[in-house]
């Protein structure tokens, strides 16, 4: 194929990717995106916090959840950062509204991975169900050459 149409193709793959970051400028549409998930749920959003952002140089063949030391033996620096944003996400619900809203974040298809998840019943019966997600949320953002 033409340089022209690989161009095409690759900016077609770099739109896709960029939709599906979630760096600062996304962080408070996800956000409202999540409280919006759990009302279809029928789940009560207890709290959201957006924790800190942690930064990190991005290699060629990087992946970015992986411990140090696969990383060191990684490939060449590039000109990206990783960028991880975290947020700490506490609803309440009964168990199958909680399973169908953890469904339906994974079905929004973003750079986001559940890192730690906590179940506690809140209730006598244990019908209702308190559910703490901490998200990592990703984003790659191009530093100086």
């Amino acid at each position: 194929p033409s340089y022209r149409t690989q161009l095409a193709n690759l900016d077609v793959k770099l739109a896709a990717l960029e939709a599906r970051a979630v760096g600062p400028a996304q962080t408070g549409r996800f956000r409202n995106q999540i409280v919006e998930l759990a009302r279809q749920c029928s789940c009560q959003i207890r709290r959201i916090e957006l924790g800190g952002t942690d930064a990190r140089p991005w290699r060629e063949e990087d992946q970015a959840i992986e411990d140090g030391a696969s990383r060191k033996n990684g490939g060449g620096p590039t000109s990206f950062s990783l960028l991880r944003h975290n947020m700490l996400v506490t609803v309440d619900g009964a168990m199958p509204n909680l399973q169908s809203l953890l469904k339906l974040i994974a079905e929004q298809k973003k750079l986001v991975h559940p890192h730690r998840v906590e179940l506690h019943s809140s209730s006598r019966d244990g019908q209702q169900v308190t559910l703490q997600l901490e998200l990592w949320l990703f984003t790659l953002e191009r530093t100086a050459i």
